[in-house]
């Protein structure tokens, strides 16, 4: 007799494990339906251009590229992809603070195609330049 209420539990016990396994498993394949009829998120507007004010000792560089999108480099730093305004120091009459070096990388979109860099070195013995027009042949600067 014991033999028999050991095995009718057992027998029990796996049909409530099965259920609850099946339970669950029918949970998780919902959640994860719905997770995927979730509604695309609307794209939020980039907020609207704003000038920064540069202090009494600072203007801005306007860098641009042709092919457009060049990745830019500011003092070997990533500065991201061109057009870029960048704020540099000046003295009172318009010469840089420091050096400064920019480099414009135009990647190959396709395998006939070479990558290229070009660079421009500014040192204090120079004028701000008012732009850089970055193209893979080079570096046009033009001045205040």
């Amino acid at each position: 007799m014991k033999k028999e209420a050991t095995g009718r539990a057992a027998g029990g016990r796996r049909k409530r494990i099965g259920s609850i396994f099946r339970l669950l498993s029918s949970v998780t394949g919902l959640l994860i339906l719905a997770g995927c009829a979730t509604p695309p998120v609307a794209p939020v507007p980039a907020p609207a251009a704003t000038t920064v004010p540069l202090a009494a000792d600072q203007v801005f560089i306007e860098i641009t590229s042709e092919p457009a999108a060049a990745y830019l480099l500011v003092n070997n730093q990533p500065s991201g992809h061109a057009p870029l305004r960048l704020a540099v120091k000046v003295t009172p009459q318009g010469f840089l603070t420091d050096y400064l070096t920019i480099k414009a990388r135009f990647v190959a979109s396709d395998a006939t195609q070479v990558s290229q860099t070009s660079v421009a070195e500014l040192t204090p013995r120079d004028k701000a330049p008012q732009s850089l027009a970055f193209t893979p042949q080079g570096v046009q600067r033009r001045l205040r």
